[in-house]
């Protein structure tokens, strides 16, 4: 009787607004028609009448009640159906909560009663799961009872009639937890409610306990005569029915069944359990913790015995443990497979998704969960700054410079590519230097971090000069003052901090993306010092303004210098900055990079530019890097922006000094204490190499290898059933129908197979993780990836896995012939050509052209596709060259302006492009479109410039004097 007064009640409170609304207001819209001229009267005059308002208030409440019920109904019926909440706001959770648990009690006392049979399925009440017995131990509760936690909110009533399933043992629950404490709170009768995360005792009966691992196996009393001698099987997450009955099958005969085998005794165990199903009772969508019926085993066809099917998951097993890498769910909550549908047969997973460690590598453990596109992807867990947790210390101690060294190496790449004569190749990148980029790219910050740490350095006073600065991996920044130097109170985003380790010293602390005022030019001089703890630390020059660098190898000490060197130079939190070295060489290609033989030169320019009374921003930084040690010179006093980092000979009292001890830093202090770093993991000679192979007038042409006598040399020349589509933004396409739901860490690993044939898994991981950065989880994220592949791609028409399991003989992995990508197919049209003439190999080389839709891994800027790209762009480019000047020659100037364009987009720009462009403008008599390709090739590299390298390049020389000499030459001669 009390819940249908209280249905009635909350029934009555929403019809009564509208009622309401009507009899104070009336209607609330306007009469027709509208005199428009007395609205705009009234709101040039502001005289709206009292009753004008009153209406608009009446609309807004109509509005809102309006909303109020349509979203009660949707999440009534959400809940009724046991489907997740469409509205997610928590006063409709509980109001529509409420309503079902008063329908269900009035429901309970009305209908006739039912007998219930076998145990019972979770009773999904609420917008998930009502109440967990999930990791409740047991032994927590008295005899007699159960211990159970509510999910949502509910009534007493509500909460009873799904934990035990009688509404009517709300009084005998609350009695049982009267004065206990069930999660933060103690109750004490007067509770109108259960709140959500409350653990709560209820009666203990066979019909509404969840079978815990001790009891599971044992039949009920409540179970029926003919289920006393099966077994169960108690649902844990990543189960459904299909590997459930492998998985029984499996275990009795002793062998994997096939599908044809596994069909029948599948259907049989979804009928056998269809009465323990949560409504909507889809056989798609069951839970962790329902107990299911497993029915007798057949034997099998080939005459094995057999055996009992096993009961569930044993006691014994111990949990798979969620990877730090992977989002933490509630499994109590969370349905196995989220395709709801009616009674309809349940889908039918693929082999790839239920089982794929049968074939696999048997050195390798079973991946944590199986294979589910709607399971979280697997990344690698991250610092605030971006780079892997689990990095080697000394990797990532090489945060800043890594960011800015990579850059430069790029930007050094791209402009070779972009000025490299016709047949002319860049060099790929020795293993040591791929090896080297690959932990350079791990170590990494993204932009937008780098970005925050320059605008909070920028946010600290111009006078302010901390001596060490302090990078947390939680993304806390640390400036570390010298002692009795004197400060302002730091401004926001500062705070000070004490120091309870070093007396004396003050410590400001901020946040990564903390914002304040930009007061100063940040601190362009940072040198990394190394690693400390879970923390990068950094000298800031400026403050030291002179530090000395010590060591026993003199080979350690040059390598230090030109790290030191290259990481202030390619800075990415300093603006315009100026680095020379003395007694050293420096990389072409760097301008901020100078070789001087006179250090005391850069100190009276700087001494120059201090004495102007310029503004602290139009000064330039200074940092002298000196190699010898009896060529260091002396700092004038007062002179600020200006650092010096020198060998040394050994630490010397009362300076700042930096001894290199192996794999250890260890820095000496002014005052006499020491601190002790892990010395970053970086070898600046590879850099160097790469910068000097780049140079374009040392580059040699291609030798071309001659393959008209090898044709299996030539690719796929037609797609395959799944395409990939590398040049331009990354596609899959499987049978015409493209795929667009790969996550990208599995994009990336197909990409990885697709262009790396016979691959192994450590390849794989090296390539797409950087190396075995992160041990959480890293075990299974080759496999992990391989199988959300071979779900989403499924098999070619002839059966064949497009992603096919890995055979334990041998570690190599293949795609199969149905796999083709255009970046293949572009090759083999390339190879095809050679051995070709005439019209047949421009045929070939636009069939080729024509697949290109971009740059090569546009979307995809990672170090392993370096090679592959600027092979890519290199090859077709020059097709694009031989086919625009044959087809000049012949006359057609658009097909030929076509295929220019066609080049470009690979990489824009293209010297020898461009000036084959302005030829083909010439031969068309356009003389005027040869000086706006010009001012476009220049606008193509300005727009290319980087902000750290703001110097933009220039065309080469040869290229300025072929676009003059076409300015200048006579059009009747072409």
């Amino acid at each position: 009787m009390r819940a249908a007064i209280k249905l009635a009640g909350i029934v009555g409170g929403l019809v009564a607004v509208p009622l309401v609304l009507y009899a104070t207001t009336g209607n609330p819209l306007p009469s027709l028609p509208i005199d428009w001229g007395l609205v705009a009267e009234s709101l040039t005059t502001g005289a709206i009448a009292t009753g004008t308002w009153l209406k608009i208030v009446a609309v807004g409440g109509w509005l809102l009640w309006t909303w109020l019920v349509v979203a009660v109904v949707a999440e009534v019926a959400a809940t009724v159906r046991g489907r997740m909440s469409p509205v997610r706001v928590a006063p409709i959770q509980w109001l529509a909560s409420t309503i079902v648990a008063l329908a269900t009690q009035l429901a309970s006392v009305s209908g006739p009663a039912v007998t219930t049979t076998g145990p019972p399925a979770v009773l999904a009440v609420a917008h998930d799961l009502p109440v967990s017995t999930a990791d409740v131990p047991h032994s927590d509760a008295p005899t007699g009872t159960e211990l159970v936690v509510a999910s949502e909110g509910d009534s007493w009533a509500g909460f009873a009639a799904s934990a035990v399933g009688d509404s009517d043992a709300a009084a005998t629950i609350r009695r049982l937890n009267h004065g206990r404490d069930v999660g933060g709170h103690v109750v004490d009768g007067a509770e109108a409610f259960v709140e959500a995360g409350w653990r709560l005792l209820v009666p203990a009966t066979d019909t509404n306990a969840m079978p815990s691992a001790e009891t599971t196996g044992e039949p009920s009393d409540a179970t029926e005569p003919d289920e006393a001698l099966e077994t169960s099987w108690t649902v844990r997450r990543g189960d459904h029915f299909w590997a459930i009955a492998k998985q029984t099958l499996e275990d009795a005969w002793g062998r994997t069944p096939t599908d044809g085998e596994t069909v029948p005794y599948w259907r049989e165990l979804i009928e056998h359990n269809r009465d323990r199903l949560v409504p909507p009772h889809d056989p798609n969508l069951i839970f962790p913790g329902q107990r299911f019926v497993l029915p007798p085993v057949p034997t099998s066809p080939d005459g094995a015995t057999a055996r009992p099917p096993r009961d569930e998951h044993p006691a014994d097993r111990e949990a798979p443990q969620s990877s730090a890498d992977e989002p933490t769910t509630d499994a109590s909550a969370e349905p196995n497979n989220g395709r709801p549908t009616s009674d309809r047969e349940p889908e039918r997973p693929s082999d790839a998704s239920v089982d794929d460690t049968r074939d696999a590598d048997l050195d390798e453990p079973a991946p944590t969960q199986p294979d589910d596109s709607e399971h979280p992807e697997i990344e690698v867990v991250r610092t605030a700054w971006g780079i892997p947790v689990a990095l080697a210390g000394a990797t990532a101690a090489a945060m800043l410079l890594a960011g800015g060294v990579l850059a430069a190496v790029r930007r050094r790449r791209r402009i070779a590519l972009q000025q490299r004569p016709v047949q002319v190749r860049l060099p790929p990148l020795t293993p040591e230097q791929a090896a080297q980029m690959a932990r350079l790219e791990a170590a990494t910050p993204p932009d937008e971090t780098l970005d925050e740490l320059a605008d909070l350095l920028a946010s600290i006073p111009e006078h302010a000069a901390p001596t060490l600065a302090e990078l947390d991996d939680d993304g806390t920044v640390r400036l570390i003052f010298a002692p009795g130097r004197q400060l302002p109170d730091p401004p926001a985003p500062w705070a000070s901090a004490p120091r309870l380790d070093e007396a004396g010293q003050v410590v400001w602390v901020a946040r990564l993306g903390g914002r304040g005022s930009r007061r100063s030019i940040g601190l362009p001089l940072l040198v990394t010092l190394g690693r400390d703890a879970q923390r990068t630390v950094l000298a800031n020059g400026a403050a030291m303004r002179t530090l000395a660098v010590t060591a026993d190898d003199p080979a350690t000490l040059r390598r230090r210098l030109r790290a030191v060197a290259l990481e202030t130079a390619t800075s990415r939190t300093a603006g315009p900055i100026e680095v020379a070295v003395v007694g050293d060489t420096t990389p072409a290609g760097i301008e901020q990079l100078q070789q001087v033989d006179d250090p005391v030169a850069v100190l009276e320019a700087a001494v120059a530019e201090a004495e102007q009374d310029l503004l602290t921003e139009d000064r330039l930084p200074r940092l002298i890097v000196c190699h010898d040690p009896s060529n260091v010179p002396a700092l004038p006093d007062g002179l600020d922006l200006v650092a010096i980092v020198a060998a040394g000979t050994s630490p010397s009292a009362g300076q700042w000094c930096l001894h290199l001890d192996g794999q250890r830093t260890i820095l000496h202090t002014p005052d006499g204490s020491q601190r002790a770093f892990e010395s970053p993991d970086f070898d600046p000679d590879l850099i160097d190499d790469q910068f000097a192979a780049l140079d374009v007038a040392e580059l040699a042409p291609e030798v071309v290898r001659d393959r008209s006598a090898d044709p299996a040399a030539v690719g796929p020349i037609e797609p395959g059933w799944c395409e990939i589509g590398l040049l331009g933004p990354m596609t899959v396409t499987c049978g015409g129908r493209p795929i667009e739901t790969l996550a990208p860490i599995p994009r990336q690993v197909l990409a990885y197979l697709a262009t790396h044939p016979g691959a192994t898994s450590e390849q794989v991981e090296n390539a797409v993780w950087a190396g075995r950065a992160d041990t959480s989880g890293g075990q299974y994220r080759v496999r992990n990836a391989l199988h959300r592949l071979r779900t989403e791609l499924g098999a070619a028409p002839d059966g064949t896995p497009l992603v096919p399991r890995r055979e334990p003989s041998s570690p190599m992995m293949h795609l199969p012939p149905a796999v083709t990508t255009d970046l293949d197919r572009a090759f083999a049209h390339l190879d095809a050509a050679r051995r070709l003439d005439g019209d047949d190999r421009l045929a070939q080389l636009l069939a080729a052209l024509d697949l290109v839709r971009g740059a090569p891994f546009v979307d995809m800027p990672v170090t392993w596709t370096a090679d592959i790209e600027h092979q890519a762009i290199s090859r077709l480019q020059d097709a694009a060259f031989e086919v625009a000047e044959a087809l000049l020659e012949a006359g057609r100037y658009d097909d030929a302006e076509h295929a220019v364009q066609q080049g470009l987009r690979l990489c824009d720009p293209c010297e020898p492009l461009y000036v084959l462009w302005a030829r083909i403008e010439h031969a068309r008599r356009q003389l005027h479109r040869i000086p706006q390709l010009w001012t476009r090739l220049r606008q193509r590299y300005a727009e290319d410039t980087d902000d750290t390298f703001d110097t933009p390049v220039a065309p080469t020389a040869d290229t300025q004097r072929a676009f003059a000499a076409l300015l200048s030459r006579d059009t009747t001669s072409v």
